[in-house]
């Protein structure tokens, strides 16, 4: 689930710091040490959720895009 975040990520062109600062508002997960990734800290539901966050807003990006 992890690598799947990492490509909406990449494909949204999100920084890391983007990535962990959604999540640290929406989930309240702070990143305990640089090198300990915060979706790391995440249960299943969350980063399934974020996974879903993700995915809608590369269909809202890629609507706006190419509108139909």
């Amino acid at each position: 689930m992890i690598a799947q975040s990492d490509t909406y990520l990449a494909k949204l062109n999100w920084t890391p710091e983007q990535g962990r600062e959604y999540l640290q508002q929406k989930y309240g997960k702070r990143c305990l040490r640089r090198a300990t990734p915060t979706r790391l800290q995440l249960t299943d539901t969350e980063i399934l959720d974020f996974i879903d966050y993700l995915q809608g807003k590369l269909t809202q990006s890629c609507q706006t895009s190419h509108p139909i």
